[in-house]
C-alpha cells in the first residue's frame, strides 16, 4: 500500500523542506531515532539528489532507485521544495526503467579492492577464486576510488566516506565485523557462489596459481610436507612463488566456501 505523502513545509529562514523516506538496510546508515521514518531535509537552491541522500550518511553506491512523489529519477535530479523523496537498496526496490536503475555489478566476473583494514577477507576472496586488490599499507582512499574506476572493481569496505567519493561506481559497505562473517555478507549480497574457482589464487600476492610437481619445489616445503608420501599436489604462484598443498588449511577452507550459500 503506498504510504501517504508527508507535508513538507518551507521554514521561518526561507529555506526549502523535502523529505526522504529510506527503505530497507538503507536504515543501518541511520541514527536509531530516524530509522524508518520521515526524514525532514532542509536545503537552498537546487542541489542534485545524489549530494543530497550522501549528505545524510548513504553512499550513492548502495542507492538502486530512487522516486520523487511517485516518479523514478536519476543522481542528477534537482531536489525542489516539498518533494516526497524515496530512496531504495539494490536488495529490494520498484520496477523501473533500466536508466534509471543505478549499477548494482560491473560486467562478466567481479574483481574487488579492499581498503587496508581488510587484510583476512582479502585473503578469503583470493582462495575462493577472485581477483581482488589489496595492499597491507593504506593506499588512501584516493587511489583506491581510481582503481576502482579505471579497473572497473568493486570497492568493498566499513568506511562510508571511501564509498561517497565519485569515482566510485560499485561499491559495498560491509555491516559485519568479523572476517568470516564478512566473506559469507559479500558472496550472499553479490550472489557469488556461482563464480567460484576455490584454489585459483595466491591468497599472499593475487596471482595466479600453477599445478607443478613435488621435486619442482621440494626445498620450499616444511619437512614435515615434504617427506609426506601422501601429499603429491602442488600448486605455485606464478608471481611470487609461494607454494600451496591440501594441508588442513585447505580441507577448513574447502569446508567454508561448502557452506557458503
Amino acid at each position: 500500500m503506498p504510504r501517504a505523502l508527508a507535508i513538507c513545509k518551507c521554514d521561518d529562514t526561507g529555506m526549502a523542506n523535502a523529505c526522504f523516506h529510506f527503505h530497507s538496510v538503507l536504515n543501518d546508515f541511520l541514527p536509531a531515532e530516524q530509522v524508518g521514518i520521515l526524514v525532514p531535509y532542509v536545503f537552498a537552491g537546487r542541489p542534485a539528489i545524489k549530494d543530497a541522500i550522501e549528505a545524510s550518511g548513504i553512499p550513492h553506491t548502495e542507492v538502486a532507485v530512487i522516486t520523487v512523489n511517485g516518479s523514478a529519477v536519476g543522481f542528477d535530479y534537482g531536489l525542489q521544495d516539498l518533494d516526497n523523496v524515496d530512496i531504495y537498496p539494490h536488495v529490494s526496490h520498484p520496477d523501473v526503467d533500466a536508466a534509471l536503475l543505478q549499477s548494482f555489478l560491473p560486467d562478466g566476473k567481479p574483481a574487488f579492492v579492499l581498503d587496508v583494514h581488510l587484510g583476512k577477507l582479502a585473503r578469503f576472496m583470493r582462495t575462493a577464486g577472485f581477483d581482488t586488490v589489496y595492499t597491507t599499507t593504506d593506499p588512501g582512499d584516493a587511489l583506491i576510488a581510481e582503481i576502482a574506476d579505471t579497473q572497473n572493481r568493486i570497492v568493498l569496505t566499513r568506511d562510508t566516506g571511501l564509498l561517497k567519493r565519485s569515482r566510485i561506481r560499485y561499491g559495498y559497505w560491509l555491516r559485519e565485523t568479523q572476517s568470516r562473517a564478512q566473506f559469507r555478507e559479500v558472496v550472499g549480497h553479490y550472489r557469488l557462489k556461482k563464480y567460484f574457482i576455490p584454489f585459483s589464487r595466491c591468497s599472499h600476492c593475487n596471482g595466479q596459481v600453477n599445478i607443478v610437481e613435488k621435486e619442482q619445489v621440494s626445498t620450499q616445503l616444511p619437512v614435515g610436507v615434504a617427506d609426506d608420501p601422501l601429499l603429491t599436489q602442488f600448486v605455485q604462484c606464478e608471481d611470487c612463488g609461494h607454494v600451496y598443498w591440501q594441508g588442513s588449511h585447505y580441507t577448513h577452507m574447502q569446508r567454508l566456501f561448502d557452506s557458503v550459500c
